[in-house]
């Protein structure tokens, strides 16, 4: 359950935002095909939107694969108080909307560790995050089917998921805040996404994928719900308190 998805197909590689080779025509491109896709979901209500093939793009890297990983592993181990839930950056994003949608430039400043701490933050929660860039067409893409998900778990499950949407300044082609966010989460394209428990030793990663659909995503969350109520009880037992 624990790996990095391949690219399914060369059409989803093609869709895929690589490194920082992005350039004003790429963008503006990317940006009426996000605007040809909003008006086509709008005359077909009833179509399944996890089914819809994005464009191609200029510059695919349709050569791009990652190795999957098949245990799962620790990210982080915090110092701090395991009991203690700490400051939550991301309760500084846009807390109103599903998924709560945070700029990276809050967290710039942060550390790993620091990051994936606050990102898992409580016990027993599975935590979904969409890591996304300005000017990245596949973003653009996912962004509705992510939201869509979103709304539908939280509403199932609001107890036990959280959801959020990490977006990356791209203004202008300046790579650092890309390359920044590159440091902390160590992803190799847009749009990443990841889902995270707590456990008693720290952040744990479950899952990791590039561009994947959104059914694969969504069997990853639920079956991620058991393993959250895992590390939970473990937790109780390695700290001799209730949680």
């Amino acid at each position: 359950m624990a790996r990095y998805s391949a690219i399914a197909s060369s059409t989803q590689a093609n869709i895929v935002t690589l490194g920082e080779r992005a350039t004003p025509h790429a963008i503006y491109a990317a940006r009426m095909r996000g605007l040809a896709f909003s008006i086509f979901r709008i005359f077909l209500p009833r179509c399944n939107r996890s089914s819809f093939t994005c464009l191609p793009r200029a510059n695919a890297h349709s050569s791009l694969r990652f190795p999957t990983h098949t245990t799962y592993r620790i990210i982080s181990a915090s110092s701090q108080d395991p009991t203690r839930n700490t400051l939550d950056s991301f309760g500084r994003g846009r807390i109103e909307e599903t998924p709560e949608v945070v700029e990276f430039n809050q967290l710039k400043a942060r550390t790993t560790s620091e990051v994936l701490t606050e990102l898992a933050n409580e016990f027993g929660i599975v935590y979904v995050t969409a890591l996304t860039r300005q000017g990245c067409s596949g973003c653009e893409t996912q962004k509705p089917l992510f939201k869509a998900l979103a709304e539908k778990l939280t509403r199932e499950n609001a107890d036990k998921v959280r959801f959020r949407s990490l977006h990356v300044n791209y203004h202008g082609g300046d790579k650092r805040e890309s390359w920044n966010a590159k440091r902390i989460f160590g992803h190799a394209a847009y749009p990443t996404y990841t889902i995270h428990v707590r456990s008693h030793v720290g952040p744990l990663e479950i899952y990791r994928a590039v561009y994947p659909p959104m059914e694969e995503l969504e069997k990853e969350i639920r079956e991620s719900f058991e393993l959250a109520e895992f590390y939970k009880t473990e937790a109780q037992a390695a700290l001799g308190t209730q949680i």
